[in-house]
């Protein structure tokens, strides 16, 4: 199962729909995750949660989603709402890079070069353009 959460803010609100069915523990659940992603307070970590059939689980904190990394970079609120437009805001080669190297584990690249091509993809398409 997979979740998109606030880092460190976990609720029953946020995960009860998801988890309470499948009969696992609330409580042991946002405490672990509130854990883990306490240093990464105001970011959206993604994590993907196995269940087992004792109830119990295990979960994989995942980085931030691309989107959400290019428009904190850009200093924006989300992207446009029209892509391949003019440009919403502009960000740097080095910032493109941060964000490449940060997502480096989740994306389907070998190298750093081939995951700044798939973050540019996705700056392009939110209307953030790259200056070198």
């Amino acid at each position: 199962m997979k979740l998109a959460l606030d880092a460190g803010k976990a609720s029953p609100a946020d995960v009860g729909k998801a988890l309470a069915p499948r009969g696992v523990d609330l409580g042991s659940f946002m405490t672990a995750y509130n854990a883990q992603t306490a240093a990464q307070r105001g970011e959206v970590i993604p994590v993907e949660v196995t269940i087992y059939e004792d109830r119990s689980f295990t979960f994989r904190l995942k980085t931030p989603p691309t989107a959400f990394l290019l428009a904190r970079a850009a200093g924006i609120p989300k992207g446009a709402e029209r892509p391949n437009g003019a440009p919403l805001a502009w960000i740097s080669r080095a910032q493109l890079r941060a964000v490449a190297e940060r997502k480096l584990p989740d994306l389907n690249a070998y190298d750093l070069d081939g995951a700044e091509r798939v973050v540019a993809g996705t700056a392009h398409s939110m209307g953030i353009g790259i200056r070198d």
